[in-house]
């Protein structure tokens, strides 16, 4: 459906010049969040029983790679987001690109602008579990004020206002299930999506994490555009960057 949606958005000039394309995805710094959440709404997880190694090896991500890759070769499908975080979303913006594929949270940046009576929402990819995330904050040993910051935390980013607005206003959910829950109340469309948080995944944490995700934009950047280079190519890969950074 998101392919067909697509392409149906695509608009071209008399000489067959994209002027709109299609959609965005988040490929770039969050590929290896698209890539576990495809994994885990096929199968419930995102691993293999290891816990460790990514389980995309199977048809119907094999699938998914090949609509990404006839989709950008096509025009159907934009690659700005392999070089910049809110490409799609500036493409959004200035008209250039008609649909985006982005993380939860940003329908509530879009609302001063496109108005809540045109949004709705739906738990993609959903199926049998999605892709969950969460941020942390980090004091240096260092430190000569470790005990101020700290008393930052809990006092002022745990606060009922703070967790409460950043999740009503920019999407960010709480982490505190009292002003998680008083957040939906605020915010009933959230619910679509508490549900599907239900069956959240998080991806692994590697040592080599950068390595993996640079390795995995440097093969999808290189064969989404090379006609030479299959969907199963592409899966190969993948294969064998993720063997090479286990030895």
């Amino acid at each position: 459906d998101f392919y067909k949606f697509s392409e149906k958005l695509t608009k071209k000039d008399a000489g067959g010049v994209v002027t709109q394309v299609g959609s965005s995805i988040q490929f770039g710094n969050n590929l290896t969040g698209i890539i576990g959440g495809a994994i885990v709404a096929q199968k419930g997880h995102i691993t293999k029983p290891d816990g460790y190694t990514y389980d995309f090896d199977f048809p119907e991500f094999v699938h998914m790679v090949d609509l990404w890759q006839k989709g950008v070769q096509n025009g159907y499908i934009s690659t700005s987001t392999f070089v910049d975080n809110a490409g799609g979303r500036n493409g959004f913006k200035a008209g250039q690109i008609a649909m985006v594929y982005e993380a939860a949270g940003r329908w509530m940046e879009a609302i001063p602008t496109i108005g809540i009576e045109n949004l709705s929402l739906a738990p993609i990819p959903g199926g049998k579990g999605t892709f969950a995330f969460g941020c942390q904050m980090a004091i240096p040993k260092a430190s000569k004020n470790a005990d101020l910051a700290m008393q930052f935390i809990k006092e002022g980013v745990y606060s009922e206002y703070v967790q409460v607005n950043t999740f009503t206003k920019f999407g960010k959910m709480s982490v505190i299930k009292e002003h998680f829950n008083k957040a939906l109340d605020e915010t009933p469309m959230w619910k679509k999506l508490s549900d599907s948080m239900e069956n959240g995944v998080r991806i692994p944490q590697w040592q080599d994490q950068a390595k993996w995700l640079t390795g995995l934009n440097v093969i999808f950047q290189e064969g989404l555009v090379d006609p030479k280079t299959s969907a199963r190519d592409i899966v190969n890969k993948m294969t064998a960057l993720s063997d090479s950074l286990k030895k």
